[in-house]
């Protein structure tokens, strides 16, 4: 009985998941330590970059000098090295 109840919850989960979405959906953010973060590039104020997180509710402030690279998902490198590119981004 175990074994049916467990493949039930694996199909069931597994039909659950009508909405997948790949890495190269999300924009991605890189700190200065390595870390990875994928969601959605908001803005950049006062040196401080806005970049909301696939789990969270709202977008979360990172200071310019703790990120990496900044790579939206169309490929578009804004942040290189710590360093802002410059490029128009109301293309």
């Amino acid at each position: 009985m175990t074994k049916k109840l467990t493949l039930l919850l694996f199909i069931g989960l597994a039909w659950g998941q009508d909405n997948l979405k790949k890495e190269s959906d999300f924009d991605k953010l890189v700190s200065k330590g390595g870390t990875i973060f994928l969601g959605e590039y908001s803005r950049i104020e006062n040196s401080v970059v806005y970049f909301k997180t696939t789990n969270a509710m709202a977008s979360q402030g990172v200071p310019l000098n703790k990120v990496h690279t900044l790579q939206l998902n169309d490929g578009t490198i804004i942040i290189n090295n710590g360093e802002i590119n410059k490029i128009d981004l109301n293309n």
